[in-house]
């Protein structure tokens, strides 16, 4: 029985053989035969293989995409499959040429504005250390006179305002949660405070005042206390000129 074989593939890269039917390739024997030789042969009858063109346009680099076009030209000239392209030669050079010739030029401008940038960057500290100077000359010279200073075209900074000290916290407040031994305070919080303080004591006389930790929110809950007993609470917020405000006012209440 005599056997039919498929048209073969040839690859313009390399002198191989691809046999469909059994989806390998192996050495061409006929390694001399020309390409344009072998796309006749293809061009004759080519084979219905499924296969789908393969861009990925939109994956590539501007450098990679003129690359891939030049060299999809290149392939195109002499192919005996593609007697009538679209677009035809002549337009399609045209793109190519306008797109590598606006490359060329946005790369140069590219390079340009970077060096600008640079050169830019150098002048503006050049010109901001001359201002440093010039307004130590002026903060000298003018013996520290606000109108002096002014007339030279500088502002005036504005005077620091002196901390005040602040008031001790209000509306101190004891709470149970119902849990034995735990008593939940809170106060007002004051926004110039870094933080607080509390203390609290048995309530008897003299006070024997145990000072807990700082704090930085207006609440506090202390456990372990004594059931039964009655204690005594203040508090007082730290910052201001002081650093630390008076305690609050004492609050009293018994442990439960």
């Amino acid at each position: 029985m005599k056997t039919t074989t498929q048209p073969l593939k040839v690859s313009k890269r390399a002198a191989t053989t691809t046999y469909p039917e059994q989806g390998v390739a192996v050495p061409n024997t006929r390694a001399q035969k020309s390409r344009t030789q072998s796309l006749k042969a293809l061009a004759t009858a080519p084979a219905n293989e499924g296969a789908k063109v393969k861009l990925d346009l939109f994956s590539r680099n501007n450098d990679n995409l003129l690359t891939f076009a030049t060299q999809h030209e290149q392939d195109m000239v002499g192919n005996p499959l593609y007697p009538n392209p679209m677009p035809a030669v002549v337009d399609f050079d045209g793109l190519l040429a306008d797109y590598s010739a606006k490359l060329t030029d946005m790369m140069s401008a590219r390079t340009a504005a970077t060096a600008s940038s640079r050169g830019f960057s150098a002048s503006r500290d050049a010109l901001m250390e001359a201002l440093n100077t010039r307004g130590n000359y002026v903060q000298l010279t003018s013996n520290s006179n606000a109108e002096a200073i002014l007339s030279s075209g500088f502002d005036v900074r504005a005077a620091r305002t002196p901390a005040a000290p602040l008031s001790p916290p209000a509306s101190l407040a004891v709470d149970l949660n119902g849990t034995s031994g735990v008593m939940n305070l809170s106060w007002a919080a004051d926004p110039n405070a870094s933080g607080y303080l509390v203390q609290y004591s048995e309530d008897v006389t003299p006070r024997v005042w145990q000072v807990q930790p700082r704090v930085t929110k207006a609440k506090l809950t202390l456990n372990g206390m004594t059931v039964g007993t009655t204690y005594v609470f203040q508090a007082a917020a730290l910052g201001g000129a002081t650093g630390q405000s008076d305690w609050s006012a004492e609050t009293s209440r018994a442990a439960a």
